[in-house]
């Protein structure tokens, strides 16, 4: 064993060039690979903090019949009391019922019946 390393790391330096060649371009594909990896990471840390700050957050309370049948007729109005149990959890931020009153002034959420047509 000790002979073979011995003759592999003649062989090496041999042909100096070659090596350092080599090995350069192992140390840069190393250091690429490592780069990009993090660039990686970084973009989905920035995703998944983009679509919680803008879309619905790290928590969502539905109605158990929501995921059988995804629809905003299975949402529900939140009422104050659920709201402020939920506001007071720690590191909430805020709280926003999105079956109900969505803005100040707007109308609450109707179920609608007929067919579509106002009718």
């Amino acid at each position: 064993m000790k002979t073979n390393l011995k003759l592999a790391w003649r062989n090496l330096w041999r042909n100096r060039r070659r090596t350092i060649i080599a090995i350069s371009s192992i140390v840069f594909s190393v250091l690429l690979a490592s780069w990009m990896r993090s660039m990686q990471e970084g973009s989905y840390d920035s995703m998944i903090e983009n679509s919680v700050k803008f879309y619905s957050g790290y928590l969502q309370v539905q109605d158990t019949a929501y995921w059988e049948e995804r629809t905003l007729d299975n949402s529900f109005e939140a009422k104050p009391e659920l709201i402020q149990k939920i506001s007071q959890v720690k590191d909430v931020s805020m709280v926003s019922n999105r079956g109900g009153v969505v803005c100040p002034g707007c109308q609450p959420f109707e179920k609608q019946t007929g067919n579509g047509n106002g009718n």
